[in-house]
């Protein structure tokens, strides 16, 4: 094996231990939240064959058609079985970091600049549901399908075969159909050629040229938003939004942006080492012995090969170009706002791609011999904040199974069509969603009680047609007429109205 491949091999070893480290072996541990639940009804209803079927009848995800493939594909190999979802989150997460690497590797020309751009990325605490969260792994698929076409990409410039560029396209394509976060990612391709030319116009022109193609793919993609779901469900899809161009609302995305990828992210890294005084010992001595490994994975890498001043300067280029295309489609919406906390953390993974080569490039800039000191250092300090990131999602999904347990057995005892309230219960673990909205613990209730008749609610509102659990005092409160409490269940099923004290 050459000397490259053998770096090459190496390099992804290295990603893909880190990986397990900072993700893997909290796979067992996970369960589902927030938009899981809904998703993982619909699939139900169709069971492990059916699932594509059910997203068709539903007609929710015809905006992004592919995302119906996914979950598909993902409930018949998982079913509603957390540790099997999560494997595969697990292993969609690696090969985004190993395409990141590789796409690093061909634009730097430098391989432990692209290595530690793309370990830093892959670990930036800002990004944390890419980790846990079911519901965005389109999101996730989109990034790898981009990232796949813009290899293809490469490879057609290089040597015009048509294949490439059809690949490529084609790529592009499906990951727009699967989330149009990625819709300006061909900005990061169109910076690198740039760079590669000196004067001013024939880079524009280069550039301009060699991206063009990705104006089809981005052409069918928007029409197919804007007008084809209205063609084939007769009504516009609320998923199928316009534009919007107001400025204040850019500047606030983009300034929102800028935080989540520096001081909000030092913030949370703070945050976590607040926190590690209260962790159980087991817990804080697997953190202390996994940063072990991983300061022995960076200075096994023996990077040597050192980064030269117009690497570095493509390095910061290409970070610029990562963060304004990774925040314009957010800018862009009129609504969303980047955040570093709960399941908006989606807005910030290729966002984690410009901080990653933006703290490679200033790590490539300090001296030789604390080179690898201060990025097991960084690396470190980002393997904490995942740690501890896990540590609230774990806890998260032991609070609602905890709540649906203690549901279950009596919401299966309820008259047809009951609503059921839920009380005092934990809206987060952390920084980690629990039950915090109706919309997740209605589906959550249905499933757990196996009852599509069931309505679930977050109080409040208040209701006086709803059967309130109050999980802090495990008690049960029957629906109420005019402000007095309603008749009480017959005995009998009172009786079966267990766990918690049904209160008349």
């Amino acid at each position: 094996m050459s000397v490259i491949r053998r770096n090459r091999l190496q390099a992804f070893l290295a990603l893909w231990a880190l990986g397990f480290l900072a993700f893997g072996a909290f796979t067992p541990r996970l369960g589902f939240y927030s938009d899981d639940w809904p998703l993982l009804e619909t699939m139900a209803k169709g069971g492990r064959l059916g699932a594509l079927g059910a997203w068709v009848r539903e007609g929710s995800l015809w905006t992004r058609p592919f995302d119906m493939i996914q979950y598909s594909l993902f409930y018949f190999v998982g079913g509603a079985e957390p540790f099997a979802q999560h494997f595969l989150l697990f292993m969609l997460g690696l090969l985004e970091a190993s395409l990141l690497f590789r796409l690093f590797d061909r634009l730097l020309k430098n391989r432990s600049l692209a290595w530690t751009a793309a370990a830093l990325a892959y670990l930036y605490p800002n990004r944390a549901v890419f980790h846990v969260w079911f519901a965005n792994t389109p999101q996730s698929t989109a990034h790898v399908l981009a990232l796949a076409s813009m290899l293809s990409h490469l490879r057609w410039l290089a040597d015009r075969r048509p294949a490439w560029l059809a690949s490529s396209l084609s790529l592009f394509l499906l990951a727009l159909l699967s989330y149009e976060s990625v819709l300006f990612l061909p900005l990061i391709l169109m910076v690198a050629i740039m760079t590669d030319t000196r004067d001013p116009r024939t880079a524009v022109r280069a550039a301009v040229a060699a991206c063009a193609p990705y104006s089809i793919p981005v052409i069918l993609a928007m029409a197919w938003q804007w007008l084809g779901v209205r063609w084939l469900l007769g009504r516009a899809n609320p998923k199928s939004q316009g534009l919007s161009l107001g400025l204040s609302h850019v500047l606030k995305a983009y300034g929102a942006g800028f935080e989540c990828v520096t001081n909000r992210t030092v913030h949370l890294c703070f945050k976590t080492f607040q926190s590690m005084r209260d962790w159980p010992r087991p817990q804080l001595a697997s953190c202390l012995a996994a940063l072990v490994f991983v300061g022995a994975i960076v200075w096994g890498l023996r990077q040597s090969e050192k980064a030269g001043l117009r690497e570095i300067r493509r390095a910061l280029f290409l970070a610029a170009s990562a963060f304004f295309a990774g925040y314009a489609p957010y800018a862009l919406s009129g609504s969303y706002t980047p955040q570093i906390f709960g399941v908006m953390s989606r807005t910030n993974a290729i966002g984690a791609w410009a901080g990653g080569l933006l703290i490679a490039a200033l790590l490539a800039l300090s001296p030789a011999n604390l080179r690898s000191v201060l990025t097991t250092l960084v690396l470190s300090i980002f393997f904490c904040g995942d740690f501890a990131t896990d540590l609230d999602w774990q806890r998260a999904w032991q609070s609602e199974q905890e709540i649906l347990a203690r549901l279950a057995g009596a919401a299966r005892e309820l008259p047809p069509g009951s609503s059921v309230a839920l009380a005092g219960a934990p809206h987060f673990q952390g920084y980690a969603v629990v039950f915090d909205s109706t919309y997740d613990f209605d589906a959550a209730l249905r499933s757990a009680a196996g009852r599509a008749d069931l309505k679930g609610y977050v109080v409040p509102p208040e209701r006086n047609d709803s059967y309130r659990y109050d999980f802090s005092l495990d008690e049960w409160r029957p629906p109420t007429s005019g402000g007095k409490p309603g008749p009480a269940p017959p005995s009998d099923q009172r009786t079966h109205l267990k766990p918690g004290t049904f209160v008349p």
